[in-house]
This record gives C-alpha cells, sequence and structure tokens, in this order.
C-alpha cells in the first residue's frame, strides 16, 4: 500500500501516541513502516532513545518494519 516514514529521537510517551493512532488505521496492515531515529547526544539522552527505539520494534500492525 503506502509507504509510512517516521523521524524520531527520544521521546518516548509522544512515539506512543504516533504508533497508536497509526494502528488505528486500517491500511497500516499492508504498509511498509520506517523509522529513523537519531542517536542520543549526550548521555541523559540515551535511555529515552532506547525507549524509542523498543516501542517500535515491538510494533507488528505493518507488512514490514524497517529501523534504522
Amino acid at each position: 500500500m503506502y509507504p509510512v516514514i517516521v523521524f524520531a529521537y527520544n521521546r518516548p510517551l509522544t512515539t506512543e501516541k504516533l504508533l497508536a493512532s497509526l494502528i488505528r488505521c486500517k491500511e497500516c496492515a499492508e504498509s511498509d513502516l520506517y523509522v529513523f531515529i537519531d542517536g542520543p547526544r549526550n548521555a541523559n539522552d540515551n535511555e529515552k532513545t532506547q525507549q524509542v527505539r523498543e516501542k517500535f520494534e515491538e510494533v507488528e500492525a505493518f507488512k514490514t518494519l524497517h529501523l534504522n
């Protein structure tokens, strides 16, 4: 169907809301999800950036997941 591209960083709660919204779309099962996550800029960002990555790794609603 249509590719979905997401640029993310260190906002796990915002990521949850985004994913919940995307999953409600009936076309997501037929769409490829491309995710680009910036690496942590400092030690404080490391944990939150990892949490964002884990949120995307848990998603199974899309046809494919491409995590960068």
